[in-house]
C-alpha cells in the first residue's frame, strides 16, 4: 500500500495540508519515467539536436521561487509539491484555473536538457515543435512553444539547470504566456552561479517507538533546515505491508498512526521555497 499526504511547514515545522495532485500533472510528467524507442529517439536527435543546444555546460543555479512569482491580473494559487516531481503552482484569471506553472530543478543543466527532450518526445509524436528562436523570442538557453490558432498553449525552456514549463488549462483566457515566461528566465538567470544546490537538510527523523500496536498512534521527531528563504514542505509517503498516515496534532508533533498491522516504511521528502528537495525515511512495525 502507498499512501501521501503533504504536510506544509512555516519555521520548519508548520500545519498539515492534504497533497491534490491534479490527474495532468501526472500525464504531463510522464515523460520522467519515459523509456524511448530507438526509433522514436532517433526522431528526436534528428528533429531537435540536443547535443546543439546552448547552455549544457552552463554553471548551476540555486533554484527558482515559484512562490514568489507574481502575474498581472491573474490570481496565485497553492504551490504543489511531489517527491520526484516537478513543483507545480495554478494561476487563476476571473476566479477560473488559467494556467499552471511547473519547475524542476536539476542537478545539472545536461539533466535539465535531457527533461526537456523527453517531454517534447511526450508531445512531438507527428510534428516538430517551434524553437524559441525561431520566433525571436529570447528565453532560456534553449526552449520549444506550442500554439493553435493563434493561442500559446504551452512555452518549455530551459535556463541553467532550471526546467520550466508554462500551460494554459483555459484556451478562452486572455494570457501572455511568453510575457511570463520572459520574467521567470530573467529571475532565473539574475542569481548568482552556486557551486553546490541549497538543499533543505533533514537534520533528524525518527519515531519515538520502532514498534506499536494497531490504532496506536507514535510521535515523529523531525527537524528540517530550509537553506532558503521561505516555507518548508514536507511530503510523507507510507509504502510496506502495514498502513497508516502522518498528521500534526493540536500539540504541534507530528504522530503516525497504524492502520493495518505489518512493517511500513515513512518516505519523507522536504522542498524548499527554491524547490529543491531531500528525503529520508524510517521503519515502523504494526502489530
Amino acid at each position: 500500500m502507498i499512501y501521501t499526504n503533504t504536510v506544509r511547514n512555516k519555521n520548519y515545522l508548520g500545519g498539515v495540508m492534504m497533497h491534490k495532485l491534479l490527474i495532468s500533472t501526472l500525464i504531463i510528467f510522464s515523460f520522467v519515467l519515459m523509456v524511448y524507442a530507438d526509433e522514436q529517439e532517433d526522431r528526436l536527435n534528428d528533429w531537435y539536436k540536443p547535443d546543439s543546444w546552448d547552455g549544457k555546460d552552463s554553471k548551476n543555479k540555486p533554484g527558482f521561487n515559484l512562490k514568489g512569482l507574481k502575474v498581472d491580473g491573474c490570481e496565485t494559487g497553492e504551490i504543489e509539491h511531489q517527491p520526484k516531481q516537478p513543483s507545480r503552482r495554478e494561476f487563476k484569471k476571473d476566479d477560473k484555473p488559467a494556467f499552471n506553472v511547473f519547475v524542476n530543478v536539476c542537478k545539472s543543466a545536461s539533466e535539465a536538457h535531457k527533461q526537456l527532450l523527453a517531454f517534447l518526445g511526450n508531445v512531438s509524436n507527428d510534428k516538430k515543435m517551434k524553437r524559441l528562436s525561431e520566433l525571436e523570442l529570447n528565453i532560456g538557453h534553449i526552449g520549444y512553444i506550442y500554439s493553435e490558432d493563434n493561442k500559446t498553449h504551452w512555452i518549455a525552456f530551459v535556463r541553467n539547470n532550471v526546467f520550466i514549463l508554462i500551460m494554459i488549462t483555459d484556451v478562452d483566457a486572455e494570457l501572455d504566456l511568453e510575457k511570463v515566461a520572459e520574467n521567470i528566465d530573467k529571475q532565473i538567470n539574475k542569481q548568482d552561479d552556486v557551486s553546490e544546490l541549497p538543499m533543505p537538510e533533514i537534520k533528524a527523523f525518527k519515531a519515538q517507538k520502532d514498534s506499536i500496536s494497531l490504532e496506536e498512534k507514535v510521535v515523529l521527531d523531525i527537524e528540517v533546515k530550509s537553506n532558503a528563504d521561505g516555507d518548508v514542505d514536507l511530503h510523507f509517503e507510507i509504502k510496506g505491508e502495514g498502513q497508516g498516515f502522518v498528521e500534526k496534532g493540536e500539540d504541534g508533533k507530528y504522530y503516525f498512526k497504524g492502520t493495518g498491522k505489518g512493517k511500513v516504511k515513512i518516505i519523507v521528502t522536504s522542498t524548499n521555497s527554491l524547490c529543491n528537495q531531500t528525503e529520508s525515511d524510517i521503519e515502523i512495525n504494526i502489530g
